[in-house]
């Protein structure tokens, strides 16, 4: 089944691509690549930006391992060399000491004395023999000791260069870290300034509320005008309603005919 898929696969490729090239020519290879670009291109572009920032995230704390095995082999380096530091000091002590028992012996051998070896007594040749044994023996040893200092100095370097190393890729960490909370922050910047340059508010029925509100203040303007300018014209009375009607007699009946009453009344007047 898995089979059949596949070669109708391969048949309906092989289709398209003999398609393009009758249709292209030599251009067909350019259209296809441009094709698969824009595909590539609008895939990339539809997936969500917190989805990318997330992933990048998690890219860059996938770095802690690694960081944590680097500190794990400088504490094991750093050690190594602190028990290499040790032996090279037993090993230059002994040799220090055989030194100065090998240069003793050869004074005694070039003096002809008597040496005691292991509780006997040696002639000249088997002292001769061991100062030479024990001679090739400090070489040999002298050699281990050359051979450790370069081990030394190559892993004091390697130590070295392994701390620069591991401070770097910290800081080159910390760093993506907070480049990536620059571009998040950019990004909400952005995002925020589109959507205030989308957002479009429509005034016209702010308009026409304060429309409304100035025509209703001009009614009650007009309204309140109106009603002085009746109340005025009512105050005076038509001369034809005087006809038959006696004034003072009209007053004197409401307010009493006293003559304080009417001084008072004049000074009013």
């Amino acid at each position: 089944m898995v089979c059949r898929m596949v070669k109708k696969g391969l048949i309906g490729a092989g289709l398209l691509a003999g398609t393009m090239v009758l249709l292209f020519g030599a251009k067909s290879v350019h259209y296809a690549k441009y094709a698969a670009r824009q595909v590539r291109e609008n895939a990339r572009s539809a997936v969500p930006f917190e989805a990318d920032v997330a992933v990048a995230r998690d890219q860059v704390k996938a770095l802690e391992p690694a960081i944590i095995r680097g500190s794990e082999a400088v504490a094991k380096l750093e050690y190594s060399i602190k028990e290499l530091k040790g032996e090279l000091v037993a090993l230059r002590t002994n040799l220090e000491g055989e030194g100065r028992h090998i240069q003793a012996m050869r004074s005694a051998l070039e003096k002809g004395e008597i040496r005691r070896v292991g509780g006997l007594t040696a002639s000249t040749r088997e002292l001769e023999a061991t100062i030479l044994h024990r001679l090739d023996t400090y070489k040999i040893n002298k050699a281990v000791l050359e051979a450790k200092e370069q081990t030394l100095a190559h892993r004091e370097q390697l130590l070295k260069d392994a701390l620069t190393q591991l401070e770097q890729m910290k800081d080159r960490r910390r760093a993506l870290l907070t480049r990536i909370d620059e571009i998040q922050a950019r990004h909400e910047v952005l995002e925020a300034s589109q959507s205030f340059n989308e957002f479009n508010l429509d005034t016209s029925e702010l308009a026409a509320a304060e429309k409304a509100v100035a025509e209703l203040d001009k009614r009650v303007v007009v309204e309140n005008r109106s009603k002085e300018l009746q109340g005025m014209l009512s105050e005076r009375a038509p001369a034809e309603t005087a006809d038959g009607r006696d004034a003072i007699k009209e007053v004197d009946a409401v307010f009493g005919s006293t003559k304080a009453t009417a001084a008072s009344a004049d000074k009013d007047l």
